[in-house]
C-alpha cells in the first residue's frame, strides 16, 4: 500500500470518508450507476428493434429496462448497508457462503419471477397464473440473471474489501505517525537533560567557589534557556532566529566556565531568520560536539568555533568548524547520533549531518582574521518558511 501514488491515496480516502459519512449518498450513487446501465440496455434494445424493421418508442424501452433491473440496485443498496454495518464479519468464510446461498437460492429465483411477471403483465395487461410463468421459463434467462446478480454482489464485496484495505492503511499510517512522534519526543527528551545537566553544573560550580557575579549571570542565562525549552514543548517548530538566540545564551553560559576563553565567530547570511522554521534544539547537539572537542584546550587557552548558517537552493546549510586533536567524549557522540536520527525522522533523505576533516575543508574554513580550522560538522536541512 505504501507504494500507491499520493493522489490515488488522497482520492481514495476522500471517497471512503464521503461515502462512509453519508449512507444515503452511497445508496444514491448505487441507483445512479445501475440506472445508467438500464438506460444503455434499453437504448441498445431500441436500436435492435429498429434494425429488425420495427418502430419502437425509445422512452418505453428505457422504462421497461429500468423496471426490469430495479431489484438489482435494491440488492446492491441492501448489501452496501449490510457491509457498512458488519464491516469485518462479512469476510469470514462462513458468512460469505451464507451470502452466496442467499443470492442463488432466494434472491435469484425471486428476481426471475419478478422479471417474468413484469413482462407478462405489461404485454397482456393481466395477472399471470403459475403455469403461464413456467411456460415462459428458460435456462438462458437463469444464466443471464445469475451473472447479473453475482456481478452486483461481487462489486459490493470488492468495494467493501477496498474500504477495509483503506481503513487498515489509514490505521497503519496513523500508527506509524504516532511511533515517529513518540520517537521525536524521546529524542528531544534525551537532549534536554543533557543540556540542563551542563547548565546546572555551571551554576553549581560558581556557587561552590562563591563567585556571586558569575553565578548571577549564569542563573539569568539559565532562565532564558529554560524558557526556550518550555516554549519548544508547546510548539513543534520555532524559528531559526529563536534557535540562534538560544545558542548565544547557551554559549555565554558555557563561556563563564571557560573564563571567556571560548570565542564564537558567527557567519550568518543577510537573511531574516525569523521567517524560517527550525525544530527546537536542532543545532545544540552539533555545537556541544564542537565545544566538547576543544574543552581541554579552553581550560588553559583561548580557542574559537565558527558557526556558519546559509540559505540557498531551497535548503539551509549549518556548518560548525573547530580545531582539535582530541577524540570527542561518549556523551557528545551519542548526542550526535540522536541528532542524525532526529533529522531522519523529520526530513527523511532531505537532510544530512556529516563530519568533515582538514583534508576536505575549503577556503571557507579560514575566516576574515585568518583562523584555520581542522574539523567540522555540516548539517543540511530543507528550507521551510513559517
Amino acid at each position: 500500500m505504501s507504494g500507491l501514488p499520493r493522489t490515488w491515496i488522497k482520492l481514495s480516502e476522500f471517497s471512503m470518508d464521503r461515502l462512509g459519512s453519508s449512507k444515503s449518498f452511497g445508496v444514491f450513487c448505487i441507483f445512479v450507476i445501475w440506472m445508467v446501465f438500464a438506460v444503455l440496455a434499453g437504448y441498445a434494445n431500441y436500436l435492435d428493434l429498429r434494425a429488425n424493421g420495427r418502430d419502437p418508442i425509445l422512452a418505453r424501452q428505457l422504462v421497461i429496462f429500468s423496471m426490469l433491473l430495479l431489484p438489482i440496485p435494491i440488492l446492491s443498496s441492501a448489501l452496501y448497508l449490510f457491509f457498512e454495518k458488519y464491516q469485518e464479519q462479512i469476510f469470514q468464510p462462513r458468512n460469505l457462503v451464507l451470502l452466496l446461498c442467499f443470492l442463488l437460492f432466494l434472491f435469484l429465483p425471486s428476481f426471475i419471477a419478478y422479471e417474468m411477471t413484469y413482462v407478462y403483465v405489461r404485454a397482456k395487461k393481466s395477472w399471470p397464473n403459475f403455469s403461464d410463468l413456467l411456460g415462459r421459463f428458460s435456462v438462458s434467462q437463469v444464466l443471464i440473471d445469475g451473472v447479473i446478480v453475482l456481478f452486483a454482489a461481487s462489486m459490493q464485496i470488492a468495494y467493501a474489501y477496498w474500504r477495509r484495505a483503506l481503513r487498515q492503511f489509514s490505521l497503519s499510517t496513523a500508527t506509524d505517525q504516532e511511533i515517529l512522534t513518540l520517537r521525536l519526543q524521546r529524542l528531544q527528551g534525551q537532549l534536554e537533560p543533557g543540556f540542563l545537566l551542563h547548565s546546572l553544573n555551571q551554576v553549581a560550580n560558581f556557587v561552590v567557589v562563591a563567585d556571586q557575579k558569575k553565578a548571577t549571570r549564569a542563573i539569568v542565562r539559565l532562565s532564558e534557556l529554560l524558557r526556550y525549552v518550555l516554549d519548544s514543548q508547546q510548539q513543534a517548530h520555532l524559528s531559526i532566529a529563536d534557535e540562534i538566540h538560544f545558542l548565544q545564551d547557551y554559549l555565554e553560559l558555557r563561556n563563564l566556565h571557560f573564563n571567556n576563553h571560548l570565542q564564537i565567530d558567527w557567519d550568518l547570511d543577510d537573511v531574516d531568520w525569523r521567517e524560517y522554521r527550525s525544530p527546537a534544539l536542532l543545532l545544540h547537539p552539533i555545537l556541544e560536539f564542537a565545544i566538547e572537542s576543544i574543552q581541554e584546550k579552553l581550560l588553559s587557552e583561548k580557542a574559537s568555533i565558527r558557526m556558519t548558517i546559509r540559505e540557498s537552493l531551497q535548503s539551509i546549510q549549518v556548518c560548525v568548524l573547530f580545531s582539535s586533536d582530541e577524540i570527542v567524549g561518549r556523551i557528545s557522540t551519542e548526542n550526535l547520533r540522536m541528532a542524525k536520527e532526529r533529522l531522519e525522522i523529520l526530513y527523511g533523505e532531505n537532510a544530512t549531518l556529516q563530519t568533515i576533516q582538514s583534508d576536505v575543508l575549503t577556503n571557507s574554513a579560514t575566516d576574515h582574521v585568518g583562523k584555520a580550522y581542522t574539523h567540522g560538522l555540516v548539517m543540511l536541512i530543507p528550507s521551510q518558511r513559517i
